[in-house]
Order: C-alpha cells, then sequence, then structure tokens
C-alpha cells in the first residue's frame, strides 16, 4: 500500500470512528429516554412491540485495590499479574 492509500485509509478508518461515536451518543440519548419512560411509569421491565426493555439494578462484587495495596501490599503485590497486549491508535 502506497502513501496515498494508506493515508485515505488513515482517513476513511477516522470518518467511521467520528460516525461510529455520533451513532453511539444517539443511541445513549434514546436508552436515557426508555429508561426515563420506565422510571416514570415505575416500571422496571416493560414488553414493547416484539422487544423487551428493563432497567433494574444490578450488583458485583469486586476487590477495593486501593485499600489492599494500603492496608496488605505484601498480598497485593503477591497477586499482581502483568497483562500484555497490543494497542492500534490513530491519532
Amino acid at each position: 500500500m502506497g502513501t496515498q492509500e494508506l493515508t485515505a485509509s488513515v482517513e476513511m478508518y477516522l470518518e467511521y470512528k467520528r460516525l461510529a461515536e455520533e451513532a453511539q451518543e444517539i443511541a445513549d440519548n434514546i436508552a436515557s429516554q426508555l429508561k426515563a419512560v420506565l422510571v416514570e411509569r415505575g416500571e422496571s421491565r416493560m414488553s414493547v412491540g416484539s422487544h423487551c426493555i428493563s432497567f433494574v439494578d444490578c450488583s458485583r462484587t469486586d476487590v477495593d485495590r486501593k485499600r489492599l495495596e494500603a492496608e496488605k501490599s505484601e498480598i497485593y503485590k503477591e497477586y499482581l499479574k502483568l497483562t500484555t497486549y497490543k494497542r492500534f491508535q490513530v491519532s
């Protein structure tokens, strides 16, 4: 691939990234509107046509890493795991 083709590909990539971010923003706004309807109606689940929408409380348990490192630094260091990965970036 020559310089012109690479430049065109980078420009196309950045344009599609911008379009994807714009589409995500629109989707997030619609989701906020749907959540507001559920809250307004006092519902956590609702059937809408052939779809079901829900806005429910969820929970999960996580380790408080900052506290563990502060209070039990030896244990924290013993269980640290290094992960290596490749990151693609265009700027």
